[in-house]
């Protein structure tokens, strides 16, 4: 097997893989005991940054629905499927998504936007890109020790960053407030939050950026700390499963309280989120993927990492932002379509009487997105279907955020 590695890289020098899809064996090459290969193969080819890695298998499958479980291969018959899926548990290669017959071969491409699935991500600090195994930060950091530094979560959407400008905006005002300063000016940042992006070959991806206090003592003095870290992750997220979003998820009320406003300001968006965490415990132990959080008034506040809607008699409400929230950067644009759709809108105190009452729920957020809340506290909002203005603004979501 090691020979025939060794063959295939002298087949296909660097500068020339780089150039386009190449086949990485046949079936006359390719017994069916190196089927398994495919994990070493892509760590042999580790050189292979910006290519297409092409596998053949062992013999021409005809086209199938059928996936293997571990890997996702496209184009296998039901049994060759449970032929292999012993033999792919371990690998490092899934979802493979192209299906292309030969004569002696099945190939399976995986294409450059799924390019990270075979070889490391970049994360960028300060600047410098590292092997996401090499991306590493002191453990002095105050942003390890006492969640000290600030973070933004963003998506990109065909290669832009959706709200790009908003987002930092949001992450220099929470530095700001607390007396953070971030080393490098908006533009840097921006350029590279999209040079990490392209790096990465990612064109639909998640991004975080998190700029921590930096290095200091074993004390709380912010003042001992030096060189903030500018950290920036782009990688891909699925928050909740596509059911969810389909069917309208169930969520619960978090006895957690939501942070009191005056002792942290819910508009700093910190790396302390263990308020949220808790309450997120909360609902998964209820078997719940979110948790609907009050305020200390008892007041409905938002979710661990989502803001919350409501529709009332073809009204779209929302609480303010002195209800101890997070000013949510999709909240705010699902509210400009809403007006661009002509649907009436009110920021409004409301309270959990007023959750199970209304005709519509659903919840937003930059990793979320817009989904659809149909139970709540084993409540059955409307009619326990996603409602139709939850419908009408996702669809104008995802027209905005595609550029159609």
């Amino acid at each position: 097997m090691e020979s025939w590695l060794t063959q295939l890289s002298e087949e296909h020098p660097p500068t020339l893989a780089s150039q386009g899809p190449i086949a990485l064996g046949t079936a006359a090459r390719m017994p069916e005991q190196q089927f398994s290969v495919r994990a070493r193969v892509s760590e042999a080819l580790s050189w292979r940054r910006g290519a297409i890695l092409t596998l053949a298998s062992v013999d021409c499958f005809p086209a199938a629905t059928q996936f293997c479980r571990h890997c996702d291969l496209d184009g296998l018959t039901a049994e060759k499927n449970r032929a292999i899926a012993g033999k792919c548990s371990e690998l490092a290669v899934p979802s493979v998504t192209s299906y292309t017959a030969a004569s002696d071969a099945a190939i399976f491409v995986i294409p450059s936007h799924r390019k990270h699935l075979i070889m490391s991500l970049k994360v960028s600090i300060n600047g410098q890109l590292f092997d996401k195994e090499d991306a590493k930060i002191s453990v002095y950091d105050h942003g390890l020790l006492y969640g000290d530094g600030v973070f933004e979560g963003m998506r990109s959407y065909s290669g832009r960053v959706f709200k790009l400008d908003e987002h930092l905006d949001r992450l220099y005002e929470s530095a700001q407030a607390i007396g953070l300063r971030i080393p490098i000016d908006k533009p840097t940042m921006a350029e590279q939050v999209r040079s990490t992006l392209e790096v990465n070959q990612l064109s639909d991806a998640y991004i975080r950026l998190v700029v921590t206090r930096g290095s200091g003592s074993l004390g709380l003095d912010p003042n001992r700390c030096s060189h903030p870290q500018v950290i920036i992750i782009t990688d891909h997220i699925s928050l909740y499963p596509p059911e969810r979003y389909r069917d309208g998820m169930e969520i619960v009320t978090a006895s957690t309280m939501r942070n009191h406003a005056a002792a942290l300001s819910p508009r700093i968006k910190s790396l302390n989120y263990l308020n949220n965490i808790l309450a997120k415990m909360e609902g998964l132990r209820a078997g719940c993927d979110e948790a609907l959080m009050l305020n200390h008034k008892g007041e409905v506040a938002e979710c661990t990492g989502d803001n919350i809607f409501i529709v009332k008699h073809g009204m779209l409400l929302t609480p303010p932002t002195d209800a101890g929230i997070l000013e949510g950067i999709t909240r705010n644009t699902v509210i400009e379509l809403a007006a661009a759709e002509g649907i009436p809108f009110a920021e409004k105190t409301l309270v959990r009487h007023d959750v199970y009452v209304a005709d519509e729920c659903f919840l937003t957020g930059s990793a979320a997105e817009v989904i659809s809340v149909t139970k709540v506290d084993n409540r059955t909002i409307g009619d326990g279907k996603p409602g139709k203005i939850t419908l009408q603004l996702s669809e104008a979501f995802k027209r905005l955020v595609h550029g159609k």
